[in-house]
């Protein structure tokens, strides 16, 4: 829980700033004065397509002394297909309820999707979070001091529902790769000269929004049939967030061989998807790439003088 200890960090030097709001429609308040909460990007949404979770901390306390995980969040139902903390750009606010003044920190981010469709519930996590009460006491030495006490409460989060989607029926001819999002992808080569017969390196670097199963790949091997004959690729998977969306780019490095000097070319490499915004089975294409390649006899020793 890293993210969560850095993230009260800073929105503790933060909530002396923020203005006062009204939270119209928030729950009424009973003898409770700290709760959690979950909010969701979306409460309806496909199977595998990534959505956000954050866990608000509602409290008239503005003296946090730190957040601790007691009990991880769950699904009442199945299990999540994907699920990763993140740091999410939301700040700190201000809630009027029942005319009194509330805080509410956003203490985890969370970037999941759900494989199973159907109706669900998110459940289950309990933090415990150290308070720190500052009360006046009447020293007989000293008088009237400030004295801090600093205690800990357990705090349960209050569930929260949602619809998953099934995905529509593909075409049996489509390529799907299973992957929800959407993608672009790309074929570079890095500079140098290429020789013929001789091992050369391409990249292809699938980026979008949404997450890789595992053994997920873009069709490739046909990409590498002209004037051309692939050795072996290897991937490597990098996520980060931003704008409040989960990024993956799965790059791949492909070994090959050019065979034919004038006519070698990397031809389209392909990737299915669907896209929850279209609702609809795309295809993310890469574009050919021309292949410089040279005889052996470019090559040439470097003679130091």
């Amino acid at each position: 829980m890293n993210i969560l200890k850095s993230r009260l960090l800073a929105i503790l030097l933060l909530v002396a700033l923020l203005p006062t709001i009204s939270a119209f429609g928030a729950e009424k308040v009973a003898n409770n004065d700290m709760w959690l909460t979950c909010e969701l990007s979306k409460p309806r949404f496909f199977s595998n397509e990534v959505v956000t979770a954050t866990v608000w901390l509602h409290t008239q306390k503005r003296d946090l002394a730190y957040v601790k995980l007691r009990s991880a969040m769950k699904l009442n139902r199945d299990t999540v297909a994907f699920m990763t903390e993140v740091n999410g750009q939301q700040m700190p606010k201000q809630e009027m309820i029942n005319d009194k003044v509330y805080y509410a920190y956003p203490v985890a981010v969370y970037a999941l999707s759900v494989e199973r469709a159907g109706k669900n519930r998110l459940q289950g996590m309990v933090l415990d979070v150290g308070v720190t009460e500052v009360h006046v006491v009447d020293d007989p030495w000293w008088g009237q001091r400030s004295v801090a006490d600093n205690h800990e409460m357990t705090v349960n989060m209050k569930p929260v529902e949602f619809e998953v989607r099934p995905l529509p029926a593909v075409d049996a001819e489509f390529p799907f790769s299973g992957t929800v999002g959407r993608f672009e992808i790309e074929t570079n080569l890095p500079k140098g000269d290429i020789i013929v017969n001789e091992s050369a390196l391409a990249y292809v670097t699938l980026k979008g929004t949404g997450y890789f199963k595992s053994n997920v790949l873009p069709e490739y091997r046909e990409a590498f049939m002209k004037g051309a004959k692939l050795k072996s690729v290897s991937d490597n998977i990098e996520y980060y967030y931003t704008d409040n969306r989960l990024i993956a780019v799965k790059e791949l490095e492909c070994d090959f061989i050019p065979t034919d000097r004038k006519d070698c070319e990397i031809g389209a490499i392909k990737f299915g998807y669907f896209n929850p915004e279209t609702e609809k089975y795309e295809m993310a294409e890469s574009a050919p790439v021309k292949v410089n390649v040279k005889s052996s006899t470019t090559k040439r020793e470097v003679i130091s003088i």
